[in-house]
C-alpha cells in the first residue's frame, strides 16, 4: 500500500455577483408616505425646492427605504452559490453624492441608516457609479453581470447630469450592467426611462404608496437571490415572472 499523505484543502472561491444601489437623499425623501399616526403642526419649511408642512408621526419614504435596504442586505448574506457584493451611493444636497457602503460582501455590511437633506445631485451619483463599475479592484473581471439600481423621488438638480448618465449607460463595462429603477411619487419618469434604455425598460417600477416601495425591494431581493443560485446568474429575472406572493417574500 503506497504511503498516505495530507494535502491542504482549499475551498473553491465563489464568483462575485455585484449590486450597486443609488439612493436619493434629497430633502423630499422625508415626506410621509404612510400617514398612520401622523399629526400636523402647521409649520412650513422649504426642502428640495418645494414647500412642506412639518408633521409628527407617520412613516417617511426615507424610513421605508432604510428599513428595506437593511432587510435586503441581510437576506443576501445567506446566499450560498455566488457571493453577493453590495455598494450603496447616496445623493443629496447636504453632501453631494457619496459612497455610503463601499463594494463588499453583503455578509460584511452593517447597515447605517442614511439621512436626507437638500437637493438631488444625481449626476454626481452617476459619476461615482461609473468609477466603481470600471474599477477592477472593486468588481473583478470574472464577476457576474453587475446590477445598477436607481431609487429616486425627484428630478436631477446638478449641472451635467445628462452627460454623466450617458457615460454610465453607453460606455465601458458599465453599459453591460443590468439596470432597474424605482420612481417614488413625482419622480422624473423621462429621466428614469433614459437611465434604463430600451433593453431594461420593463424594469421601471413606480411607488405612490408605502406598500409599493416594500414590493419593489422584495422583488429586487428575490431577483438577486434567484440569480445567485441559477444556472446562469448573468440572466436577470423579469418582472412579469414575479410570484403573486412577492409581498410576503
Amino acid at each position: 500500500m503506497p504511503p498516505q499523505g495530507l494535502a491542504k484543502f482549499s475551498r473553491a472561491k465563489r464568483r462575485v455577483l455585484p449590486l450597486l444601489v443609488l439612493l436619493d437623499a434629497s430633502g423630499s425623501m422625508n415626506e410621509v408616505i404612510d400617514e398612520e399616526g401622523m399629526q400636523r403642526t402647521g409649520q412650513i419649511v422649504i426642502e428640495d425646492g418645494q414647500q412642506w408642512e412639518v408633521v409628527t408621526g407617520g412613516t417617511t419614504k426615507l424610513q421605508l427605504t432604510n428599513i428595506a435596504m437593511k432587510s435586503m442586505i441581510a437576506s443576501f448574506a445567506a446566499v450560498e452559490r455566488a457571493e453577493v457584493q453590495v455598494s450603496v451611493i447616496t445623493f443629496g444636497g447636504a453632501y453631494d453624492a457619496k459612497i455610503h457602503v463601499p463594494m463588499k460582501a453583503a455578509s460584511e455590511v452593517v447597515w447605517d441608516d442614511y439621512a436626507a437633506d437638500g437637493e438631488t445631485p444625481m449626476g454626481s451619483a452617476f459619476k461615482i457609479a461609473k468609477q466603481i463599475v470600471e474599477a477592477r479592484d472593486a468588481i473583478p473581471s470574472d464577476a457576474y453581470r453587475p446590477t445598477i439600481v436607481l431609487v429616486s423621488d425627484g428630478l436631477p438638480t446638478d449641472n451635467g447630469w445628462e452627460e454623466r448618465l450617458d457615460e454610465l449607460v453607453s460606455d465601458g463595462r458599465s453599459r453591460k450592467a443590468a439596470r432597474m429603477a424605482l420612481g417614488i411619487g413625482e419622480a422624473d419618469r423621462k429621466m428614469l426611462t433614459r437611465f434604463l434604455g430600451d433593453e431594461h425598460s420593463e424594469f421601471l417600477f413606480k411607488a405612490d404608496q408605502a406598500t409599493e416601495i416594500v414590493r419593489f425591494f422584495n422583488f429586487l431581493t428575490m431577483s438577486v437571490a434567484k440569480r445567485s443560485n441559477s444556472i446562469d446568474p448573468n440572466e436577470v429575472i423579469k418582472p412579469k415572472l414575479v410570484p403573486s406572493d412577492i409581498d410576503e417574500f
